[in-house]
């Protein structure tokens, strides 16, 4: 890996900005048969802004930690040191109570669509389920709502009364978009949403998330392992090894042939 870190950190106030981010836990295993067991450092200081409307992409390979990163920004796990502020709000130490009504302004999309949606009900459903939720607009206009940006990911009319189970793995991943964007959030945290689909249907994903992005204004926190893909996508982009930055700057900065040959690169 590289030595040094390309630090590239765009002026302006941040939607997101991270501090000195750690998570540590202990590992299954003892030092010795009745040792104290050891604590695994899956985070270990990670430092980023995002700006408003920017596609922030993190690569590494797998157990790096840029997943637990991800999943601490919306407290899905906790942090055992750092700062995770969304517009100046701190976010580790918010109740269930207070993230509430955040969770309308941060979403999160999963790597397998399948599991992420519920098997018994209909498509359509999962999609107005958030809006119920959150309270917001009559059944009419929700369902609306919820028909029009179905249709808007690529849906068809006569697939939104359908089961999880009876669509692909790309169609499922729409309405895993679909239902993470019907409240019209700012920032979307995409945790490897394409690493289970095949790669013709990868790249679709991939234009439907840039299309979305420049037309609802999103900013997009990318979390994958596939560099080409990052690439395409993100304007600055963050590579962890083991819980750690160590390379960080704009995309097309990051991936230009290094001056002196990398082992692995």
């Amino acid at each position: 890996m590289m030595n040094s870190i390309v630090t590239s950190e765009t002026s302006g106030t941040p939607l997101l900005r991270i501090r000195d981010l750690h998570c540590a836990f202990k590992s299954s295993k003892g030092s010795s048969l009745f040792g104290p067991r050891p604590l695994i450092h899956a985070v270990n200081g990670v430092s980023f802004d995002i700006q408003p409307g920017e596609a922030f992409g993190v690569v590494g390979e797998s157990g790096c930690g840029k997943s637990t990163t991800a999943k601490l920004v919306l407290n899905m796990a906790r942090a055992s040191e750092g700062s995770v502020q969304y517009r100046g709000q701190e976010l580790t130490d918010l109740s269930d109570a207070a993230w509430k009504p955040l969770r309308q302004k941060l979403q999160y999309v999963f790597q397998d669509p399948l599991g992420a949606l519920d098997p018994r009900m209909r498509v359509l459903d999962q999609v107005i389920e958030p809006l119920i939720i959150h309270q917001q607009h009559d059944n009419a206009t929700r369902r609306q709502l919820a028909e029009e940006l179905l249709h808007s990911v690529g849906l068809q009319s006569s697939q939104l009364g359908k089961y999880p189970h009876e669509l692909s793995g790309g169609q499922r991943q729409r309405v895993v978009l679909a239902r993470a964007l019907i409240l019209k959030p700012e920032l979307l945290i995409c945790d490897e949403p394409i690493s289970a689909l095949d790669v013709s249907i990868q790249a679709q994903i991939v234009n439907l998330l840039q299309r979305l992005r420049h037309e609802m204004g999103l900013t997009l926190l990318f979390i994958s392992h596939d560099l080409s893909v990052v690439r395409h996508l993100c304007d600055r982009v963050a590579v962890m090894y083991l819980g750690q930055i160590v390379e960080m700057g704009p995309a097309r900065q990051l991936f230009l042939p290094p001056a002196i040959p990398i082992p692995g690169r």
